[in-house]
Parts: structure tokens; sequence; C-alpha cells
């Protein structure tokens, strides 16, 4: 094995010195037909190769900032403006490390004219949520009592003490969830009342972003996996 490597290596010598003695030969014009006609495609792929690796060092020592914590704003556009400041002001105050983490903000509007672009949004939306990277929801009031009914809002009892709810008995908002066949397309059972919102209307900061905010509504999603981080957020907005 030893002497059939020494081989190949021997003959992989010869052949470079041929080439070079060959290259000498040509002026700079044939040098270049010459190399593009031979060597063009393992130029290519050597430079993509080349590529790829160093794209993939720079991934790995530089990942995208994990997300500190979700808000989601659903149900009516929010301008970008509100949604950014609202990413800045949050991550000022919750997070030191920016390169590393971040707070995110997306806007999903419950209907519009054009039904194609609606069940999109809403298919998008329930595999964010289902994928557990949308933490709080802030809705519009007349979509609340639907992410009840559909399982998109935590009880608010999973997330409070019994003396925290008493403290927010002012602003806690009620549905109820509803249970559906979806072979026979009927609902089969509706469930008592429970605490699943947050009003804003007490949120001097959301208000200061946007006065029609007093009407939103702050529910927590049921699968999320940031609630230490979730808390923090929701004390910042409501005791503001």
């Amino acid at each position: 094995m030893y002497i059939s490597i020494k081989n190949r290596f021997a003959d992989f010598r010869q052949k470079m010195r041929i080439e070079r003695e060959k290259l000498k030969e040509m002026n700079l014009r044939e040098k270049f037909e010459y190399i593009k006609e031979y060597y063009f495609w393992h130029i290519i792929f050597s430079v993509v190769a080349l590529i790829i690796i160093i794209t993939g060092i720079y991934a790995a020592l530089n990942p995208p900032p994990q997300t500190f914590v979700n808000v989601t704003f659903y149900g009516n556009s929010v301008e970008r403006d509100a949604r950014e400041r609202i990413e800045y002001d949050l991550t000022v105050r919750f997070i030191e490390d920016i390169d590393h983490y971040r707070i995110s903000t997306l806007n999903f509007f419950a209907q519009t004219g054009d039904p194609e672009f609606n069940l999109a949004q809403l298919n998008f939306f329930t595999a964010e949520v289902t994928a557990a990277q949308i933490d709080i929801i802030i809705t519009h009031p007349d979509d609340f009592t639907s992410l009840v009914a559909n399982y998109f809002a935590m009880d608010l009892r999973e997330i409070f003490n019994e003396q925290e709810m008493q403290n927010m008995q002012n602003i806690i908002e009620y549905a109820h969830l509803v249970d559906f066949d979806a072979l026979e397309l009927t609902v089969t059972h509706i469930h008592e009342d429970a605490p699943f919102g947050l009003s804003l209307r007490n949120s001097s900061y959301m208000q200061g972003i946007d006065a029609g905010f007093a009407n939103w509504i702050l529910v927590v999603v049921p699968n999320t996996q940031r609630m230490p981080a979730v808390r923090q957020i929701i004390d910042f907005i409501i005791e503001y």
C-alpha cells in the first residue's frame, strides 16, 4: 500500500512537471485558453467550495441571535415604526448580550379582503404557534375570543398566583374554550369563562406608543418555552 501511494505521488509530480513545461512554452493568451479549456470547471468548483467553507465557518463563529421573547400583534395592522420601537425599548431594558439575544415582533392581520391571503396568514400563524416561536400575543379585542376558543391562549391562573390575579382583577379579560369536532364540523362543548387575557387599558407604555392599544388585549401562548422572559415582559407592560 505504501509503495502504491508513493508511486501515485510520483506520477502526480511528473504530470505537474509536464504541465509546467507546457505553460512555460506558451504566451499569455495561449496560457489563458489552455487553462480555460482544461481547468475552468476545476477552478469554478474550487471557488464555490471555498465560499461554502468560509460561509460555514463564519456562520458557526457568528450564530444569529436567539429570541429572548417574541411579541406578536394579531388582528390588525400595526405600524412598523411602533413595532421597531417596542423591539428597541424591550431589548435595551431586558437584554445585556444583544449580540446573542433579541426581542422579535410579528404582525398578523386576522381578516383582509383577500381570502387566500387570510388563509396563508392563518396557516403561518398556526405554524409559528405550534413551533413555539410565539410567546406573547397582543390582539385586537375583536379577535380575542376566537384566539381563546382555538386554544391559542393560556389560562392566566397557570402563570400568576392567587394574589397576583387579585391585584390584576380590573384588567383581566375572560373568554371560554370551545371543543370542536373537525369531522362533523360541530361544536361539542363550550367551557366556562376563564381568565385568558390582560387588557392594556392601564398600560401607559403601550398607549404611549399608540393610543389605540388601550383597547387591545395581551395573551400568552400555551406552549411558550420562555416563561421567565414572558413574565418579565408582562410585568413591564402591565405595571409600567
